[in-house]
């Protein structure tokens, strides 16, 4: 039978006792890790919140800019997406606590991004759209499941005829 300390010490580097005790486990350092990532991705939220909270009391729109490349029309077309996104929510966007505001503001307008981006495709996922719209809506406290759908396929329909009257 082979000696286990031989074995040990032929495939580890030798540590002291004080060495061994101190070194952290696979376990402590993927645990650390994700500790890490969570405050990263916190901090990065809180850094979104304060640019959102700044555009909103200053007024000022000049800190969030689109990127070069974006052409007026689909400019244009994403503020008729995101118009027919927010229709007939007025109600409902008004009982949400601030902080549900912002968050569901911040996912209308990145859904109507990446909606308007389908619509650039030549071949226009209709699917998708309705998934990325219910995703949406269902951040409303309290929403029905049917009104949802019901929803996400009138916005779904209006904005393929607004792809297709281009």
């Amino acid at each position: 039978m082979p000696d286990i300390k031989n074995f040990q010490n032929s495939t580890e580097k030798k540590l002291s006792n004080k060495e061994f005790l101190n070194k952290p486990s696979v376990h402590e350092k993927i645990v650390n890790q994700e500790r890490q990532s969570t405050i990263d991705r916190v901090s990065a939220r809180n850094e979104v919140l304060q640019v959102v909270d700044h555009v909103e009391h200053s007024g000022d729109t000049r800190v969030i800019q689109p990127i070069g490349g974006m052409t007026t029309d689909f400019q244009k077309r994403q503020k008729e997406v995101e118009n027919i996104l927010s229709h007939n929510l007025e109600e409902a966007y008004l009982k949400m606590l601030p902080i549900e505001q912002q968050r569901f503001k911040m996912v209308g307008e990145f859904s109507a991004r990446e909606i308007n981006s389908l619509l650039d495709s030549a071949k226009i996922k209709i699917g998708k759209i309705i998934d990325i719209i219910k995703k949406w809506l269902k951040l409303i406290p309290n929403v029905n499941k049917f009104f949802v759908e019901q929803e996400a396929k009138i916005k779904a329909d209006k904005i393929i005829h607004l792809k297709n009257n281009q």
